[in-house]
């Protein structure tokens, strides 16, 4: 058995079917990437405002442990000012001391978890962002090396269906 002829019009349609194939691939790379770029966009917002939540918890925290720390000098004083104790000088009076720069000290480690914490959502944002970059290049990257293997492929499936044919000079 030879050789079978084949219409030239299943030369073009298979040339055609190349070239949409490719459109299509370049499309859905394009489209992934703008995908992924937005998710990343959205992962970084995220990420901004769960680091405003942290640096707010912090505060708070830090509100919350200095009204803990008035009330616990106040209840000393009471406790102290019962037993007959004067608190303008010696034990009492470095108590006092005491129980304010431990206060102090809990307020300010409150405000720097929440700062680090922050920090570290911070970075995933920057992350994120780079991350909606990356995706953007890759899929145009992507897609242009589509389009060149597709264009490739088509010529040659051209050539081999003599549908395109080279010029000799």
């Amino acid at each position: 058995m030879g050789p079978v002829a084949v219409p030239a019009w299943v030369g073009y349609a298979a040339l055609g079917a190349s070239v949409a194939g490719t459109a299509v691939a370049v499309k859905a790379q394009m489209d992934n990437a703008r995908f992924q770029s937005r998710m990343a966009d959205y992962n970084e917002k995220v990420a901004e405002q769960q680091a405003v939540v942290e640096r707010e918890q912090g505060s708070a925290q830090a509100a919350d442990l200095r009204d803990r720390m008035r009330r616990t000098i106040a209840d000393q004083r009471v406790a102290l000012a019962n037993a007959g104790v004067t608190l303008d000088s010696g034990s009492p009076l470095a108590l006092l001391g005491d129980t304010a720069a431990e206060g102090a000290l809990d307020q300010e480690q409150a405000k720097w978890n929440g700062e680090m914490r922050a920090r570290g959502y911070d970075v995933e944002g920057v992350s994120q962002r780079l991350r909606g970059k990356m995706a953007e290049s890759a899929g145009a990257y992507g897609a242009a090396g589509s389009l060149l293997t597709g264009a490739s492929n088509a010529f040659q499936m051209g050539l081999s269906s003599g549908t395109l044919t080279l010029k000799k000079k």
